[in-house]
């Protein structure tokens, strides 16, 4: 594991996210619900360190951050599979750090097999057979309407997984450009946002979900959730010794300092977001595309955008702090982890 250097405290860019933050009235019962499903499953035993861990991260509040009206049962599910994610990316790197990579590639390749086939091995580990049982009811809750969406999108999220391990193995760091496609599919946000359509399919099928205009969107979504994930998590994956990181990549490919590969990055969370807004405006403005099915899922988009910084501001899993400003933006405050043998300067302009 990478040696940690001197902490410090630094302000970056304030980060623009014009809209609302809520969080979903159904916390308390999805997060009591999610605990229970995680320690059935043997996902975690009861009073152990990892179910600390998990209820620092809270992903019930990640999931309530999120999808502020969306139904109990939905929220429930959504927890579930938060949590599941959480475990496997700790597990993951656990694996990693006592040198067990090729043993990790090869659980990501028995998850794929039972997304393929979903054969229940009673013998295999919990995330195996956790993901077995839930992906059986998520699929009977969802329909086979609504299903094939987010198979496909767990599949994905799995594929881009043996990827950045694959990366990590080697100790490279990737370009910029494959780093940003495979991050869309790394963060699992696509997902993540398969729940926001799933409590109601009304007038909703792959004429909305594949449209260039939205799918462009979720694109940009997905990509604002993930840079500033990588901002304001960006000490956290130093001392996880991760190299898939927005900050460390342009570091690495562009030569930036750190406070100039976190300002970048900021300033990246800001198009992207200012180009958001100005995309959905014309899709809006085209003829029959201000409907119901297509509203809701770009609201959703929102919402995730907005929420999910929320989160990181209330959670036990970053250090992150965060107040409105004026216009729309946020005020940003995080502790700044130099990474060894990278070029950093640490002024604050």
């Amino acid at each position: 594991m990478t040696a940690i250097p001197t902490t410090i405290s630094s302000v970056i860019p304030p980060l623009f996210c014009p809209f609302q933050a809520s969080v979903n009235p159904y916390l308390s019962k999805a997060r009591e619900s999610m605990m229970n499903w995680v320690l059935s499953e043997g996902l975690v035993s009861s009073g152990s360190v990892q179910q600390r861990r998990l209820e620092r991260i809270d992903p019930a509040l990640l999931a309530s951050c999120v999808y502020p009206e969306m139904s109990l049962q939905t929220l429930e599910f959504s927890a579930q599979w938060m949590a599941w994610l959480f475990l496997h990316d700790d597990h993951i790197q656990r694996g990693l750090v006592n040198g067990r990579g090729a043993e990790m590639i090869a659980l990501e390749h028995r998850l794929l097999a039972v997304l393929a086939d979903g054969t229940m091995d009673p013998n295999a580990p919990a995330l195996v057979t956790s993901l077995v049982s839930y992906l059986d009811a998520v699929r009977r809750a969802g329909g086979e309407r609504w299903y094939p969406f987010f198979a496909q999108d767990v599949s994905q999220y799995i594929q881009s997984n043996i990827w950045e391990l694959q990366q990590l193995m080697s100790g490279q760091t990737p370009d910029v450009e494959t780093y940003r496609k495979m991050r869309r599919l790394g963060g699992a946000t696509y997902t993540c946002f398969d729940f926001i359509f799933m409590d109601n399919m009304e007038g909703y099928d792959a004429s909305v979900h594949y449209h260039a205009y939205a799918r462009t969107l979720s694109e940009m979504a997905t990509d604002h959730v993930s840079w500033v994930n990588d901002l304001l998590g960006y000490y956290k994956e130093i001392e996880e010794g991760s190299t898939a990181n927005m900050v460390l990549v342009l570091m690495a490919h562009e030569g930036r300092t750190l406070q100039e590969a976190l300002y970048t990055t900021a300033t990246l969370c800001n198009q992207i977001m200012e180009a958001f807004l100005e995309l959905e405006q014309k899709l809006y403005a085209l003829p029959g595309m201000k409907h119901g099915a297509l509203q809701r899922q770009i609201e959703g988009f929102r919402v995730w955008m907005r929420g999910h910084i929320a989160w990181m501001n209330r959670t036990g899993r970053f250090q992150v702090r965060s107040a409105p400003t004026s216009d729309g933006y946020l005020a940003i405050d995080i502790p700044i982890i130099a990474p060894p043998d990278l070029p950093v300067r640490m002024s604050v302009h």
